[in-house]
């Protein structure tokens, strides 16, 4: 059989893999669930009201009628915040072509 002169450096895909893939989503949508759970239990202490899962999982609390509301919306856009990746580095020598 003839050998491929394929090298994992000139393979355009190398570096998909898919489990290091989904541990990555996991651990991101990990790390905004912890975000969210910290800020909102912050804004519940704070306000006086009682903590609900649904403030974190469910977005019909975010209620433009109420301030309560408007802090809860405003939490979950500061959490995707906190926790997206940084955009990724353009080096000269090592640009991203498609």
């Amino acid at each position: 059989m003839a050998r491929s002169n394929v090298t994992a450096e000139s393979d355009p895909l190398h570096w998909w893999n898919p489990r290091k893939l989904i541990l990555q989503i996991v651990l991101l949508q990990l790390s905004y669930s912890l975000t969210a759970t910290l800020l909102i239990t912050f804004l519940t202490l704070v306000m006086g009201a009682p903590f609900r899962i649904d403030y974190i999982l469910l977005d019909t609390s975010f209620r433009r009628d109420i301030v309560f509301g408007w802090s809860l919306a405003f939490l979950s856009i500061l959490a995707s915040l906190f926790t997206s990746p940084p955009p990724p580095s353009f080096h000269r020598d090592r640009l991203l072509t498609w």
